[in-house]
């Protein structure tokens, strides 16, 4: 393998690295905010079934009105966390475009260095074929060296 086509490798594959684990955490930061936004929608039902709950025995206009504010703001919050998800799905698209690039990269290269290991096998190969028909060539040529 030449060389420079391994140290080209090597840095290719930890480019590679690099673009895989940033896709790794922002995959982790996705499932975070999902969790977050399952743990917002839960408390959200929680609080609402509790104050249905109590709202049997009646409500004043001032509780009223404070649990609606308080709903408001948790689905605000809910909202919130779905366009952060939202602009990290696209982060992880375009995060998941440069690391597949960056595997492209390797790959080819990976196929450029078997490519030349190939041709150089090959042109062994041939040599060491011409060399042995040149001395079956000279041997019969040269009765005298028998």
């Amino acid at each position: 393998m030449s060389h420079r086509l391994s140290v080209v490798l090597e840095i290719a594959e930890r480019e590679e690295q690099t673009e895989s684990a940033k896709l790794a955490r922002l995959n982790q930061r996705l499932e975070a905010q999902r969790q977050r936004r399952e743990q917002l929608q839960s408390y959200g039902d929680e609080y609402q079934a509790r104050i249905a709950a109590n709202a049997r025995h009646g409500i004043n206009a001032h509780m009223y009105r404070e649990h609606r504010q308080f709903i408001e703001h948790i689905n605000n919050s809910i909202k919130a966390q779905s366009h952060e998800s939202d602009a990290l799905r696209r982060l992880i698209d375009q995060q998941h475009q440069r690391w597949a690039e960056a595997r492209t990269r390797v790959k080819s290269l990976q196929r450029a260095i078997e490519k030349s290991a190939q041709a150089k096998a090959d042109k062994r190969e041939r040599y060491a074929e011409m060399a042995a028909d040149e001395w079956a060539q000279g041997k019969r040529s040269n009765p005298v060296d028998d």
